[in-house]
């Protein structure tokens, strides 16, 4: 407040750019534009954690910063999950608001993980994404909330467990798929004992340089 009795808020100054322009702009790969979405999950994940339900997940609404890298911003619409205030619940952005909230439901993190999902399609909207990371990100968007991840911790698990090579939740793994992602998990390994029993089938004893 002023001396003069005038009120005022002072907001740190954020000098960045929405997550997908940003991520655009440094031409960054899958990999990188992920690391991005993981930083936000945190975010939203945290939030959650405190019972509060952000409610307005967007581009514009994560901000990546060179120096501070995500911030999540704009909890104008946000809601407590153990507190009504007879507010409308309507208040939604087209193309991220869940279907809860176009009709008006109770707050959920089920909202949030329904943005996420959105949000995590713009990010790899023109990238060379595989089967296995589209199936999450569309299990993150489901419409329905049973076809749904209930909790932004299992979005990031599917993460996880689509870097590390391992099949995915989101989606029916394939023998011939199975055996493709183990390959990848153990290449080096695998090349190792091939090169081996080539050697020893030549007759090279394995440990002698031919």
């Amino acid at each position: 407040v002023t001396e003069a009795g005038a009120s005022y808020i002072v907001m740190e100054l954020l000098e960045g750019a929405p997550v997908t322009d940003y991520a655009e702009a440094h031409r960054f790969d899958v990999p990188a534009r992920l690391a991005l979405f993981t930083e936000a999950c945190g975010a939203i994940e945290h939030a959650h954690r405190n019972l509060v339900v952000h409610s307005d997940i967007k581009p514009s609404n994560v901000l990546a910063t060179d120096d501070f890298g995500i911030k999540l911003l704009d909890f104008g619409i946000a809601r407590l999950l153990n507190r009504s205030d007879g507010a409308d619940l309507r208040a939604h952005t087209p193309g991220y608001g869940s279907p809860a909230q176009r009709d008006g439901l109770p707050p959920s993190p089920a909202d949030d993980v329904h943005a996420l999902g959105a949000l995590l399609q713009a990010l790899l909207a023109g990238q060379p994404v595989d089967a296995d990371l589209a199936a999450v990100a569309a299990r993150a968007a489901a419409t329905d909330t049973k076809d749904r991840y209930g909790a932004v911790n299992e979005l990031l698990g599917e993460i996880e467990r689509w870097r590390a090579h391992r099949p995915v939740l989101a989606r029916k793994a394939e023998p011939l798929h199975r055996l493709s992602l183990y390959w990848r998990r153990h290449r080096v390994g695998i090349s190792i004992v091939l090169a081996a029993f080539i050697l020893n089938q030549n007759g090279v004893p394995s440990g002698k340089t031919p």
